[in-house]
């Protein structure tokens, strides 16, 4: 695999910065976006802004889109051009100028279809709401750039929230062939398995997160919440009263501790569980009461 930008994943070209701690690479224009390396932590050093993506968004609020596309087009190469659009809407949508934005990515799109400005796209659409919109443009990315992690994410998480679990599954397993180790990447994937109803595989992936992490509070909620609507109720409690012991103070933990309590007919015991989590987070507790009943 060609060497690619650690936090954009696109390949790079001449313009690269080099984190001097781990060897990261970046493109100039996202070193100087995050200004410390997404891996390790390091501040990047003597990298300076051109602010040439201002000059562009200014041209573009001042005298049109048109304007701006034609003065990247006298400006850069055809492969540069969609950089230098990326990063004048990213200049746009910091003063949250989304519509303009758009506008300029729509008018690159029409010259080159290029992966970053549907990427760029998926943000604006999503920052609006419009998430259907959003996951389209994010898939149109990764028809170009199959291995662009960040779309991968936003298109699995979009897709959980909008009930399209299966999807998200997929999006998480491609997610994982890159990052194999990210236990972050693995708990959302549980998620998305337990929202298909497939417990046996969400509680797999949570058994590996613990064996892991095993302090993990959340991987120990979700296994004995994979339990739990397994009907499997003592092992249910071992694996909530884990959670429990690691952060006392897990109200997902608390209420799913006061279903499975009240499944075996000690409502008394339940309601302590309950009472709990409301005295903790009243919203947080009711929102999985309702989820759960």
């Amino acid at each position: 695999m060609s060497e690619h930008c650690e936090l954009c994943m696109g390949p790079l070209g001449s313009d690269v910065v080099v984190c001097r701690e781990c060897g990261a690479l970046y493109h100039k224009s996202c070193a100087l976006r995050i200004g410390s390396c997404r891996k390790c932590g390091k501040a990047f050093e003597s990298v300076t802004e051109d602010r040439e993506e201002n000059i562009i968004a200014r041209v573009a609020k001042e005298e049109g889109v048109d304007a701006a596309y034609i003065y990247c087009m006298q400006n850069y190469g055809e492969l540069e051009r969609a950089r230098a659009i990326h990063d004048a809407c990213n200049a746009l949508m910091a003063e949250k100028n989304y519509d303009l934005a758009l506008d300029m990515i729509n008018m690159g799109i029409l010259q080159n279809e290029h992966w970053l400005l549907w990427y760029d796209k998926g943000k604006i659409f999503e920052n609006s709401g419009k998430r259907l919109l959003a996951l389209r443009c994010y898939e149109r990315c990764l028809a170009l750039l199959p291995e662009h992690e960040q779309a991968l994410w936003r298109a699995a998480r979009l897709s959980m929230r909008l009930g399209i679990a299966n999807r998200a599954v997929e999006y998480y397993r491609t997610l994982m062939e890159l990052r194999s180790r990210d236990t972050k990447v693995m708990a959302e994937m549980g998620e998305a398995y337990m929202m298909l109803g497939n417990y046996q595989e969400a509680l797999a992936i949570f058994m590996e997160i613990v064996r892991k992490k095993p302090n993990h509070s959340v991987a120990w909620t979700n296994i004995g919440a994979c339990h739990y609507m397994m009907g499997e109720y003592q092992d249910a409690i071992k694996a909530l009263s884990e959670a429990l012991r690691i952060n006392p103070k897990n109200v997902r933990a608390l209420v799913r501790m006061g279903f499975v309590y009240r499944k075996l007919g000690m409502e008394k015991d339940a309601e302590q569980f309950f009472n709990k989590a409301m005295g903790i987070s009243p919203k947080v507790a009711r929102e999985e009461i309702e989820k759960t009943s």
